[in-house]
């Protein structure tokens, strides 16, 4: 019988003394263990060493590749400063120099130098007794921000420095950026041309390119000219990158990011599931005599089909279309329900069918821990009708699909004209693409008289258009937020625009309509300052407090207590954000134009700036000027509106529809 060979293994610690044979080194735990083998000449007591080893015996490894990660004073001084709110440079620096290479661990036993003021003795003792403390220096010596060398510890465990010193581009698996695990690879002494760091870019170009444009995936071709053009690599080197990293994902000509191929294949399969399953129960078309032609088309088809999608633009009668639908359902003794991805489309949704309608987390039964319903707990009916489609990501509506049994029909709602959800993807474009669809093109006379409704057209269809002298519009060429709060708060109408920053972004434009209302102060939260009457919006979903993303307010009062607390009044009532959470919460006299998606308001004044270049689309501004019921004023730079008409948003790449044709 052969013996097997013990496998290297990563070990890591401090050197404790070293040996004739090695040295001692203690571990995070506070194990001391034997190290039998050649050490760095300049590896000295309290340095932190990583290296290869097998076990020998009862604590001794025999190791090799041993190397100095850290020097014991720069582990105390970067551990002290980065680490103890109140310590500085020069004071880390004579503590390590006064105490020497066991200096974290004579101050965690309480041990100060008579000079360190009292005021910090508690402080340094509580930081200096975590197990952690070398590792998290070690990190944060090699470039990582501190909030990331905890979130590495945290993954890893007690080899984790040792683990990141080893394959640092592995730690993008939590979410850190790929500069910061760059900087430390070349610290590490390693050399650009490592194929680790090659998969590095990949993985970098992927989730960035999901991230600032919404790409599900990428074409291979596209990935290796990126390598290729950017990097300096050569095409072998590139196609090895992408075909060779355990990391990506690749369907056909696509890789992709795991998690995010995963969803698509998954929605996918779910939908062609439901797509083939006949749908449950007969259903009588319902044609109230006011329906068009193709409106009664678009019934009879939502009616029939198990998936639907029915769209179109502002003044096409979608909502009266969906009440009909809705009045078939219920007329033929279907259980059904209405749903829309936020609270205000939701209520819109109601009105529109005078039916009971809720948000897409409320109807799955969204809490802390996911969804109520889903695959082994479907939702109780026989169709679901969702508005504002174009906003829902590809994870959302795979929950929604996991939820239907086989036979529940399914009509989608929405204008692909919109913007696409934040997240990566744009179902609803790839649905429209394979699935049935009723589309909805005539404008009807009393809509087509409005102008917020021609100018929406006009933007899709790149009409030549004079901003400065739209009938019915008024425009205002200003960059001052002062001037475009004051034009709000006198026409009544919400502020929409692109950015959060800017001089007509949502930050400045909030300040200078609290300016404007005299208010002075009040307490913090994301964005700007808020006190009683203030409008807010949530910007997380808080099912412990019933209030959902995109849900809006107005403060009732605000309080320093208890970590600063907000009480602000949303449709069901007064909500309570104590402490933290009352960051979840954004000023809302100005609202980005992303954020303002699915909502509608009487009056709606849109500013469009320069400033806001890299935004500026077709799509950004046709969502914007749709928001405004009756009332629109167009705000910013002529440049910039005629900027944001012209400019087409680039198509997202995704292979769901590559996925349902096949």
């Amino acid at each position: 019988m052969t013996a097997t060979t013990p496998a290297l293994q990563r070990v890591a610690g401090l050197l404790h003394t070293r040996t004739d044979a090695g040295g001692v080194v203690r571990e995070f735990g506070g194990l001391q263990r034997a190290w039998l083998g050649q050490l760095p000449a300049g590896a000295r007591e309290g340095d932190y060493l990583t290296a290869l080893g097998v076990p020998a015996r009862e604590l001794t490894f025999i190791v090799q590749q041993v190397q100095v990660l850290a020097q014991a004073a720069d582990l105390t001084e970067a551990y002290l400063t980065a680490f103890v709110k109140g310590v500085g440079p020069v004071i880390a620096r004579r503590l390590a120099a006064r105490l020497g290479p066991r200096a974290l661990d004579l101050l965690a036993d309480g041990h100060f130098p008579d000079d360190l003021p009292e005021r910090l003795h508690g402080p340094v003792q509580q930081a200096c007794r975590s197990h952690t403390r070398e590792q998290v220096s070690a990190l944060f010596l090699l470039g990582v921000h501190p909030q990331h060398c905890v979130t590495i510890v945290n993954a890893w465990g007690d080899a984790a420095a040792a683990r990141f010193a080893q394959s640092p581009f592995e730690a993008m698996t939590l979410g850190l950026p790929f500069r910061v695990l760059d900087h430390a690879h070349t610290q590490l002494g390693r050399t650009p041309d490592d194929p680790a760091r090659h998969q590095a870019l990949v993985t970098d170009h992927l989730r960035s390119q999901a991230l600032s444009h919404g790409h599900v995936c990428l074409t291979v071709p596209a990935v290796t000219a990126y390598l290729t053009d950017h990097h300096a690599l050569t095409e072998a080197e590139a196609v090895a990158a992408v075909t060779e990293h355990p990391g990506v994902t690749l369907y056909g000509p696509y890789v992709y990011l795991p998690h995010l191929h995963d969803t698509e294949e998954a929605l996918a399969r779910r939908l062609v599931t439901l797509l083939r399953a006949p749908p449950d129960g007969t259903v009588d078309a319902h044609h109230p005599p006011h329906l068009s032609r193709e409106q009664r088309r678009a019934v009879d088809l939502a009616t029939q089909e198990s998936v639907v999608v029915l769209t179109g633009g502002p003044g096409t009668g979608k909502s009266t279309t969906v009440k009909a639908v809705a009045d078939s359902f219920a007329q033929s003794g279907l259980r059904f329900l209405l749903a829309a991805p936020t609270g205000k489309a939701a209520a819109r949704l109601a009105d529109a069918t005078g039916r009971e309608a809720h948000t897409l987390h409320r109807v799955l039964g969204a809490g802390p821990t996911g969804f109520t319903h889903g695959k082994n707990n479907p939702l109780p009916v026989q169709a679901v009708i969702v508005d504002e489609c174009s906003m829902i990501a590809q994870d959302l509506l795979l929950a929604l699909t996991d939820a239907l049994s086989s036979g529940t029909r399914l009509v989608l709602v929405g204008d692909v004209r919109q913007l696409p959800p934040i997240d990566p993807g744009m179902p609803l474009g790839a649905l429209m693409d394979t699935l049935p669809v009723a589309h909805l093109s005539t404008v009807f006379r009393q809509a087509a008289g409005s102008p917020v409704v021609q100018l929406a057209y006009d933007i899709l269809d790149q009409a030549p258009l004079d901003f400065a002298h739209l009938p019915g519009l008024p425009f205002t060429v200003t960059d001052d937020a002062r001037t475009a709060a004051k034009i709000a708060l006198e026409t009544g109408a919400q502020l929409l625009t692109p950015m959060r920053k800017g001089p007509l972004g949502t930050e400045a434009l909030n300040a200078a309509a609290r300016t404007l209302l005299g208010k002075r102060g009040g307490l913090s939260i994301t964005g700007g300052e808020v006190s009683a009457g203030d409008p807010v919006v949530c910007t997380k979903n808080l099912y412990d407090l019933g209030v959902l993303n995109g849900m809006t307010g107005k403060v009732q009062g605000v309080t320093e207590e208890g970590g600063g607390t907000v009480v602000a009044a949303f449709d069901h009532g007064p909500v309570t954000f104590r402490g933290a959470a009352r960051h979840h919460l954004m000023p809302a006299y100005a609202m980005t134009v992303h954020r303002s998606q699915g909502s509608e308001w009487e009056s709606v004044a849109v500013a469009l700036h320069d400033s806001h270049a890299g935004m500026l689309m077709r799509t950004l501004a046709y969502t914007a000027v749709t928001r405004a019921k009756k009332h629109l004023h167009l705000l910013g730079s002529v440049t910039a509106w005629e900027a944001a008409v012209a400019r087409l948003a680039p198509e997202r790449v995704s292979g769901l529809t590559a996925r349902l044709n096949d």
